[in-house]
């Protein structure tokens, strides 16, 4: 499954010219990845490991139902494939500051997500993690900031 995986992905970073998981080429800059190998080398190993994985080293506990089934559909193909996709087209159309702000609130929309459409309560943890994003997204811009006034927020 997770050739297929990658073969899907793939076909969504060829179509919107994206590069989700790094799967066509190397990242320019230096990040974790970099411990494992070069391209495709990395890319190798996160194949081996659940391979290794299904080999026998740990037996797995699935109860393949309905709702199973469900859910990894509408996980890999609603949530990975065509949301990140989507994402990675958007990305380009917009300016890196704007992209890190709304990455860095995915977290807020989920919280917003699960309260609305899953019945969760807002929780004083909830509202601190909340409270952290959007100070921290605050102090970024405003000490990051090098044009303009000191403390706006670059549009």
């Amino acid at each position: 499954t997770t050739l297929a995986w990658a073969c899907v992905a793939g076909l969504g970073d060829l179509i919107t010219g994206g590069n989700y998981m790094y799967l066509r080429a190397k990242p320019e800059n230096a990040s974790l990845l970099s411990a494992v190998g070069s391209w495709p080398w990395y890319v190798l190993a996160t194949v081996l490991v659940p391979i290794a994985a299904a080999a026998g080293w740990e037996q797995p506990k699935l109860v393949w139902t309905r709702y199973v089934v469900f859910a990894v559909l509408a996980t890999a193909i609603g949530a990975t494939v065509i949301c990140f996709s989507l994402q990675t087209w958007a990305q380009k159309h917009t300016s890196a500051s704007r992209a890190a702000i709304l990455l860095t609130l995915e977290p807020v929309f989920a919280a917003v997500t699960s309260v609305t459409l899953g019945g969760e309560r807002i929780g004083a943890r909830m509202l601190l993690g909340a409270l952290l994003i959007f100070g921290g997204i605050l102090v970024a811009e405003w000490k990051g900031s090098s044009e303009g006034q000191p403390g706006e927020i670059p549009a």
